[in-house]
């Protein structure tokens, strides 16, 4: 026994099993983490500046009936609000210019219409009183009319006065084959 002492044990080694050639795949970041702080930043403001457009307040109008087929002047006109934000104590002024068959022009003939709706809306509707403008009674010598309407609005709920926004609308009349003036929208 003493020759043992202090000799070691012989240790054997395991077999070593054959190791295969697949190299197992690195982990990939996943694909939001590729992608550059500077481009989500542009991506995050495209979005927001997109979300906020989208309930700006935008006027349009359409014609909405005749009160007397042979007077252009007497056409009702609409107002409808397209975004999502309400508007407020809505204004109108009316400038009409004409011109008669004698060449008489009769320009920028104005009347304003203070607070004619108190409130719009999304896909809110109001009639214009333009119609209310120009009482004629000779109107077939008329040969040519054209009519500005700017609108002047508040965002709901700031309704004061240094906020307040407006558009404007050009329609001009065109004859159309059978003889009449119809309104055409411009801008």
């Amino acid at each position: 026994m003493a020759r043992n002492k202090g000799k070691r044990k012989k240790q054997t080694k395991p077999a070593r099993q054959p190791h295969s050639q697949t190299l197992s795949p690195l982990p990939q970041k996943p694909l939001w983490r590729r992608v550059p702080g500077w481009l989500w930043a542009f991506i995050v403001c495209a979005t927001l500046v997109v979300t906020l457009l989208e309930g700006v307040p935008w006027l349009s109008i359409d014609e909405n009936g005749v009160l007397n087929p042979s007077n252009p002047l007497e056409n009702l006109f609409s107002v409808t609000n397209g975004g999502y934000v309400a508007v407020t104590d809505l204004d109108a002024y009316c400038d009409i210019s004409f011109q008669d068959k004698a060449g008489t022009h009769a320009s920028h003939m104005g009347a304003t219409f203070p607070h004619f709706a108190d409130y719009l809306s999304h896909s809110g509707r109001a009639t214009i009183p333009c119609f209310k403008a120009v009482q004629m009674n000779s109107w077939p010598s008329v040969t040519d009319a054209d009519l500005t309407i700017t609108i002047t609005y508040s965002l709901y709920p700031l309704t004061y006065r240094p906020f307040r926004r407006h558009q404007s609308f050009h329609v001009k009349t065109v004859k159309s084959s059978d003889g009449s003036l119809r309104w055409v929208l411009l801008s």
